[in-house]
């Protein structure tokens, strides 16, 4: 957009004010009025009615951006050229009024329909620019059509025009529009860009595809395929200075085609001479229009998309962020909280050795399963945040699974006893080549989660040898899981609608633990489970080397 300082500061003295808009005034109708002078050259019906009229795009820019007050300069304008070209002064009130009237109405009918649409949502680029299109260049400039005939039956006395001069004069005034405000809209964007050299390098040859092919509608004139190849080599040209450039690039290759297919066709040149003048120019206008439209609704829809894309990126980095400095603080309140949970149980302890009477040793019984739920929780709750941030880094080695799983079916089959379940490991000399720590709470997991879904039948930990690997797995006689939920049962807090119905005080996030840990250690938790019968869930882990044997295997 064109600086403010071209325009009224609402602090200055009203004198100064007055000033300056006498002054903005003078230059804008003397701007105007040389402009259209130069526009009736190709005039194609007497001295009113021609090919491309500019001025319509510069009183449309600077009303939009000046505001209202700024029609005056564009009706003293418009006046002074119709009064030096026209022979009836009423035709020449009669034309400045319907060339003041159409930038009025576009930006009062544009403020109020964005307005309109700000109160629901943001318009996007794409929106604004086929807003300004439809209204500004194409609906509008209707008006100026209708007063330019107007005066044309009041020269002709009565005798009106045909509706054919009526169509080249509203696409004289909207081609003007779409190639010339858009350019004064966006000139503070256009002359403030960084041009690197390899930036200045693509305009240049841009400039030079456009000249190539310009250069190519005097020459080539048939065969007829020939010359609509460069026609749409040429609004390719104009689309790809869109993508690459965005709304700028797409403007500035406008105003060059546009420039260069006018002075061809005026030579008598090109691929749009048809047998009349009228056709000819017709069919120009109806080109450009479709290169500028389709090039400015292509490089508005792309800076939607780019900024969506950015809003979108950033959305997620700040989630991102939020959820690093909630695992952040549930790994510190879980480590500081297992603590004061430690010493309660051993306290706990304590008292059960004292032995209480039978109605205290129940409580104490109900206290010390409360303190061990408690603690598993908060285990799983730092496990948890460890792996949302990243703190858990594989320490691979060798190490004996036997031993690993001795150790668990040691603290966990008591819990199996006392549902009356079966807990078994199946032997193995498996030698692995992974860290044993994380494999264990991958394991105390899998098992645990199988012990609070199984009511009957048993547990089997077992592995099995494939090759370079061992594939290790966990099967239960459970409740199992519907084949619709299994491919969420990883997710965070995502409990079974079969769990339900059973007590289990879990949080949900046992499996998910487990998952992001075999994901560290280069492998993925897999299931296989039917409802009723039980499920099994297994992970492969790379089976140690025969150099790495020769040492000696770490112990658990």
């Amino acid at each position: 957009m064109l600086s403010d300082r071209l325009f009224l500061e609402p602090n200055e003295p009203v004198s100064e004010r007055l000033t300056a808009l006498f002054w903005q005034s003078f230059l804008l109708a003397l701007a105007y009025a040389l402009t259209g002078y130069a526009g009736l050259e190709l005039a194609i019906v007497g001295r009113t009615v021609t090919l491309f009229w500019a001025p319509s795009g510069i009183a449309m820019a600077v009303v939009w951006l000046g505001g209202p007050r700024l029609l005056p300069g564009i009706a003293a304008g418009a006046l002074l050229v119709n009064l030096l070209t026209l022979s009836s002064p009423v035709a020449a009130v009669i034309l400045a009024l319907g060339n003041t009237l159409p930038s009025f109405v576009a930006r009062a009918s544009l403020l109020r329909i964005i307005e309109r649409r700000n109160a629901v949502a943001e318009l996007g680029e794409l929106e604004r620019v086929a807003l300004f299109i439809a209204f500004a260049g194409l609906a509008c400039t209707t008006i100026s059509a209708w007063f330019g005939t107007l005066a044309l039956d009041v020269i002709a006395r009565h005798q009106a025009p045909s509706f054919e001069t009526w169509f080249i004069w509203w696409m004289g005034d909207a081609a003007g529009v779409i190639a010339v405000a858009p350019p004064l809209l966006l000139w503070q964007r256009i002359v403030s860009a960084r041009l690197t050299a390899w930036r200045i390098a693509e305009i240049v040859a841009f400039g030079f595809a456009i000249l190539g092919v310009i250069a190519s509608f005097r020459v080539i004139v048939s065969p007829i395929w020939a010359v609509e190849v460069c026609k749409l080599v040429c609004l390719l040209i104009g689309m790809a200075a869109a993508v690459r450039f965005g709304l700028t690039g797409a403007v500035l290759s406008t105003v060059c085609i546009a420039v260069g297919t006018i002075i061809v066709t005026v030579s008598g040149y090109g691929p749009f001479l048809r047998g009349g003048v009228t056709s000819s120019y017709a069919l120009l206008h109806s080109f450009l229009l479709i290169e500028a439209v389709a090039s400015a609704l292509l490089a508005a829809a792309l800076a939607d998309l780019r900024r969506s894309l950015a809003r979108s990126t950033m959305a997620r980095q700040i989630a991102l962020d939020a959820n690093l400095q909630k695992s952040k603080f549930l790994a510190a309140a879980s480590h500081d909280l297992r603590q004061p949970i430690h010493a309660l149980k051993l306290s706990l302890d304590v008292l059960t050795q004292s032995q209480p009477p039978n109605s205290s040793q129940k409580v104490l019984d109900h206290a010390r399963a409360a303190a061990n739920a408690s603690a598993d929780m908060l285990d799983m709750l730092l496990d948890f945040s460890r792996t949302e941030i990243g703190a858990i880094r594989p320490r691979n080695r060798v190490f004996a699974l036997q031993s690993l799983l001795n150790s668990l079916e040691a603290e966990l089959a008591p819990e199996a006893d006392r549902k009356q379940l079966v807990y078994r490991t199946r032997e193995t000399e498996a030698m692995l080549f992974a860290d044993p720590a994380l494999v264990e709470i991958i394991l105390r997991n899998l098992i645990g989660n199988a012990l609070r879904y199984t009511l009957s039948g048993g547990i089997l930990v077992g592995c099995r040898l494939r090759g370079d690997h061992a594939v290790i797995e966990v099967r239960d006689t459970g409740i199992g899981i519907p084949e619709d939920e299994q491919a969420n049962i990883f997710n965070e807090f995502h409990q079974g609608s079969q769990s339900r119905d059973i007590d289990s005080k879990g949080l949900g996030l046992g499996l998910a633990i487990a998952s992001r840990i075999a994901l560290d250690l280069g492998t993925t938790i897999t299931v296989r489970s039917n409802p009723g019968k039980g499920s099994v869930f297994s992970f492969r882990l790379p089976r140690a080397t025969h150099d790495a044997l020769q040492g000696t295997p770490a112990s658990l």
